[in-house]
């Protein structure tokens, strides 16, 4: 990163181009030379950048690397003498496409037709209507897309027809944000703030208009919402204590939820997790825990505690099968979720925690065991056994298996032991015959010399 910015600074293109070859990773993002941002996107501060068709840009302040670079396929000019994109013929379409163009070209999107109306007042006359023969609101798409478009291009919902309404006005006389109507405010003029109707499409749990929103979704959803006490939940907090697996998911799909700071964010001492978990749904426990959230970050209690709480035991189960804290943690007043899970008398639970291995003589602060807690409840109790009896075989299974795996990873040691010393005796045989071979040479040659003839005596000849 350093040789970056020391290149950037220097302008020195070629070196710039062979470390992001090098590391292409370093650069976060690209943009057309078009429609490249004048500061960091990510601080806003003014960046340092290389000369050329292709210009690397570099914040000091955050090292926040993007390129800038020439669009391969340029839109035209703007062509003054064209002719004039028929926008309200666009908005009674809900075509918003042409829509879309006519923003681009610079047109008036406020301006009246002959009959007095804006764009926005056409295509939001367009996008509902009430079926008196069903009794039920009729909801149009496309229209409802080409009002979102043009407020998100920057119409006004605020400039008046030629009858004196406003669009916010036309809204009311046709009930559409009424009790009974078929949307609200928030989500109506939606593009105008995203965020709120974001967090209007999770607090009401309505999966679609989360969908809808979310496709041009705020830089940060991970902010805390708006409390008088500053205190508030964020996005991941609401969701979860609807219990609502569905929404859950998109948000955790969507940029800023799924960081660790923010999923195991607590609020009040519970983070999205341990809501989850009171709300009894396994699937919204499944989607956090896929997600990365984690055991471990409650002041108060962890999910263990809270789900040992529950009428069903399947979140607990769903908790205990991850095996992402211990079964004997601890809350403020030192009692386990066993002991939980006694006090209630949820005898399934108290099974599911003995087997995953929690404490039976832990003490809460009253010096209590669980099984004093559970103490006259002989259903508990039992479950308690089972649990200790199914943990002692699941233990014994896992010990069998384990010296089985010993014993079958050993047997090529001992093959090569064996074969190691069958060569070392081979090799000692091989010795032997050699010093037999020798010592069978050494003897023929013995014998040899004691059957020559004996040699003649010292003594003196006399004949001499």
């Amino acid at each position: 990163m350093n040789a970056l910015k020391e290149a950037i600074q220097r302008n020195d293109g070629d070196t710039v181009a062979a470390l992001l070859d090098a590391q292409p990773d370093l650069v976060r993002d690209t943009y057309f030379l078009s429609d490249q941002p004048t500061t960091c996107p990510k601080c806003g501060a003014r960046t340092q950048f290389t000369d050329g068709p292709q210009q690397a840009h570099m914040c000091g302040p955050c090292d926040y690397v993007f390129l800038a670079e020439e669009d391969p396929n340029p839109e035209p000019p703007m062509d003054l003498d064209r002719e004039p994109i028929d926008l309200h013929a666009a908005a009674l379409r809900g075509d918003v496409v042409t829509i879309r163009q006519a923003a681009h070209a610079g047109d008036d999107l406020d301006a009246l037709n002959s009959r007095g109306m804006t764009a926005a007042h056409l295509a939001l006359a367009g996008a509902y209507s009430y079926d008196h023969g069903k009794d039920r609101w009729e909801v149009s798409k496309p229209h409802l897309a080409a009002f979102h478009e043009l407020l998100a291009c920057g119409a006004s919902v605020d400039v008046l027809n030629r009858q004196g309404f406003s669009v916010r006005q036309q809204a009311d006389i046709m009930g559409l944000t009424d009790p009974d109507g078929p949307t609200t405010p928030t989500q109506l003029f939606g593009p105008l703030d995203r965020f709120a109707a974001v967090c209007e499409a999770v607090e009401q749990g309505n999966a679609q208009a989360l969908r809808d929103n979310l496709a041009s979704v705020p830089p940060d959803l991970g902010q805390r919402l708006r409390d008088p006490d500053g205190l508030g939940p964020n996005l991941l907090h609401v969701a979860a204590n609807k219990g609502n697996a569905e929404v859950l998911g998109l948000l955790l799909r969507a940029p800023g939820l799924s960081r660790s700071d923010v999923l195991n964010a607590p609020h009040f001492g519970m983070t999205p997790l341990y809501m989850a978990a009171s709300t009894g749904n396994v699937d919204a426990v499944h989607a956090l825990l896929d997600a990365g959230a984690r055991l471990d970050t409650d002041a108060v209690a962890s999910p263990l505690h809270v789900a040992a709480e529950q009428r069903s035991p399947a979140v607990l189960a769903a908790l205990l099968e991850r095996g992402l804290a211990s079964p004997s943690v601890r809350d403020t007043n030192q009692a386990t979720p066993l002991h939980v899970a006694a006090r209630k008398g949820n005898s399934e639970h108290c099974r599911l925690l003995v087997e995953a291995g929690a404490d039976l003589d832990a003490r809460d602060s009253l010096e209590r065991t669980p099984r004093q807690v559970a103490a006259g409840n002989a259903a508990v109790l039992a479950a308690m056994d089972d649990g200790v009896a199914a943990r002692n075989a699941r233990l014994a299974d896992e010990q069998r298996q384990e010296q089985q795996a010993h014993t079958v990873g050993s047997q090529p040691l001992a093959h090569a032991t064996l074969e190691a010393r069958l060569a070392a005796l081979e090799a000692e045989n091989a010795q032997l015959r050699a010093e037999r071979t020798t010592l069978k040479a050494a003897l023929e040659g013995v014998l040899g010399v004691d059957e020559s003839p004996a040699p003649l005596s010292g003594r003196p000849n006399p004949k001499r």
